[in-house]
C-alpha cells in the first residue's frame, strides 16, 4: 500500500469533517473582542466591530486546498514548488482532479473529487497505488486499512448519471469542509473561482499575485516560504469581503437556483438585441422600473470590477453596503445607488414585458430569465477572508493606485526663479500657439 493515498472516500459517511478551531480577535478604535469557532469557520455577525480580524490557530492547521491558474506555465511551477512545500510541513495538499493529472508524480496530493486518476485503478479492479481515505477521530485523514483502492465504494464505480454527479459533488463538498485555508496562485479571477466553490463558509484564502491585476493577491509569489509560515503560526491579519446570495425563482415562485458571489449579479439582455426591462424592489416595496441593457448588483469588492467599467463608485471593502449600477440606461437620471447591506433586493422580469433576459453570477452561470422571473440579492452570511498583508487599507488603496492608476498624473512643475528672465529685466516670450510652437 502506498504511503501517499489518493483520495477515494472523501471520509466516513457517518463522520461530518471538521477543521482545526480559531480564535478571531476583532478590534476597532473603542474595544477589542475574542469569538471562538471551534468548527473553524468565519461566519459573518452584525456584532463584528470591523470587518479586519486577526486569525489564531487553536491547534496546527492540518488540510491546505491548493488552487492555480490555468494554463499558465508560471502557475504550474509554482504550484510544484508550493505543494512540495506544503507537503514538507507535514500538511495534507488538496487540489482539484484537473491539477492531480498535470502532475502525475505529485503522488501526495489529494483530489477533493472524491476519485483517484485513472492510472491508480487497473482494468481488473485492482489497486495500482492509490490509498483511500478514512476520518480519523480528531477530524483529519487517514490512510483507510482496506486493501483495494478501487472497490464498489469508487466514485468510479455504479450507475453514471445523475446519481454519480450527486455523489460526486458529496464527495467534493465534504472535502472542501476539511480545508483549514486555501492557497491562491493567480490572480482576481482564481479568487472568483475559489469562491464559487464554498456555496457556504469559506476557508481563510491566502493568495499570490501571478495574475494581470491583483486586488485581491496582496502576496508576492516569490516570498511564499515566510508567509505561509506566518498563515500556519496566525501571524497576519485578515480581512472579511462581503458576498452576496442570490435566489432565482420562476413565474410561479418556485426557487430554481442558489448562487453565492464575491464581485457581482448581473441581470442583462445576454445575446438579445433588445432592451431588458427590469422592477427593481427593495425590502419588498417598489423602486424603479430600469430599461436599458440591464443592471448591476455589486458588492464593495465588486464595485471596482464590471460595476466601476458601467460608471459605478468605488466603495471600501468595510462599507456595509449594496450597489445598484444600471448599464447603459435609456434615462440620463438614472444614477447609480448604494443600499445598507441589511436590504434584500429583487430584481423581476415583468410578465408584460414582450423579451427574455439573461442573469450571470461572478461573470459564470448564465440563466435566462423568462417572464415573471425574479432574482432575489441579499447579503450572504458567509462571507470569503483574505489574508492580507497590512490590513485592508493598505492593500485596498495599494490596488486602486497601482493597478487602476487612480487619479494618477505628473506632478505640476514648480516656479523656477533662475529661468523666470526677472534678473534680466524682461519677460519671457509666450509659450504656445501664438508664439509659433
Amino acid at each position: 500500500m502506498s504511503d501517499f493515498p489518493v483520495l477515494r472516500a472523501v471520509l466516513a459517511k457517518d463522520r461530518e469533517p471538521t477543521k482545526v478551531p480559531v480564535k478571531l480577535l476583532q478590534c476597532n478604535e473603542e474595544q477589542c473582542q475574542y469569538e471562538y469557532r471551534p468548527d473553524g469557520n468565519v461566519e459573518w455577525a452584525n456584532n463584528y466591530p470591523c470587518h479586519l480580524m486577526e486569525l489564531q490557530w487553536q491547534t496546527p492547521p492540518r488540510t491546505i486546498l491548493l488552487i492555480k491558474k490555468p494554463n499558465s506555465i508560471d502557475a504550474s511551477q509554482a504550484f510544484q514548488q508550493v505543494a512540495n512545500f506544503l507537503h514538507g510541513r507535514n500538511l495534507t495538499v488538496m487540489s482539484e482532479q484537473a491539477v492531480l493529472d498535470e502532475f502525475p508524480h505529485l503522488s501526495f496530493l489529494v483530489s477533493i473529487a472524491g476519485a483517484g486518476r485513472q492510472s491508480d485503478c487497473a482494468e481488473d479492479g485492482e489497486a495500482n497505488g492509490g490509498v483511500p481515505w478514512q476520518a480519523t477521530p480528531d477530524g483529519g485523514l487517514e490512510p483507510s486499512d482496506e486493501d483495494e483502492a478501487c472497490g464498489s465504494n469508487s466514485i468510479d464505480a455504479g450507475p453514471s448519471g445523475r446519481e454519480e454527479r450527486e455523489r460526486a459533488k458529496e464527495h467534493r463538498d465534504r472535502a472542501l469542509r476539511l480545508a483549514d485555508f486555501c492557497v491562491c496562485l493567480g490572480g482576481d479571477g482564481t479568487i472568483l473561482w475559489v469562491s464559487g466553490m464554498f456555496k457556504g463558509p469559506c476557508p481563510p484564502v491566502v493568495s499570490f499575485a501571478m495574475g494581470s491585476l491583483g486586488f485581491l493577491t496582496p502576496f508576492d509569489y516569490t516570498e511564499y516560504k515566510p508567509v505561509l509560515d506566518a498563515v500556519m503560526q496566525g501571524r497576519l491579519k485578515m480581512g472579511v469581503r462581503d458576498r452576496l446570495e442570490c435566489k432565482v425563482h420562476n413565474d410561479l415562485g418556485q426557487l430554481e437556483c442558489t448562487h453565492i458571489v464575491l464581485n457581482e449579479v448581473t441581470v442583462d439582455r445576454g445575446s438579445s438585441p433588445f432592451l431588458t426591462n427590469v422592477c427593481v424592489s427593495c425590502n419588498g416595496r417598489f423602486v424603479t422600473r430600469a430599461q436599458g441593457d440591464g443592471l448591476i448588483i455589486a458588492t464593495p469588492t465588486g464595485s471596482t470590477a464590471y460595476s466601476l467599467a458601467a460608471g459605478g463608485s468605488m466603495v471600501h471593502p468595510d462599507v456595509p453596503g449594496i450597489l445598484l449600477t444600471p448599464i447603459c440606461t435609456q434615462s440620463l437620471s438614472f444614477r447609480p445607488i448604494i443600499f445598507p447591506d441589511s436590504v434584500t433586493l429583487k430584481l423581476e422580469i415583468p410578465v408584460e414585458f414582450p423579451n427574455t433576459a439573461s442573469v450571470s453570477f461572478d461573470g459564470k452561470d448564465p440563466i435566462t430569465l423568462k417572464k415573471g422571473w425574479s432574482v432575489t440579492v441579499s447579503n450572504s452570511k458567509w462571507p470569503i477572508p483574505i489574508l492580507s498583508r497590512a490590513g485592508d487599507d493598505h492593500d485596498w488603496f495599494h490596488g486602486v493606485m497601482e493597478c487602476l492608476h487612480w487619479n494618477t498624473r505628473k506632478a505640476q512643475g514648480g516656479f523656477d526663479r533662475a529661468q523666470s528672465g526677472k534678473e534680466e529685466g524682461k519677460r519671457l516670450p509666450a509659450r504656445g500657439l501664438m508664439s509659433g510652437e
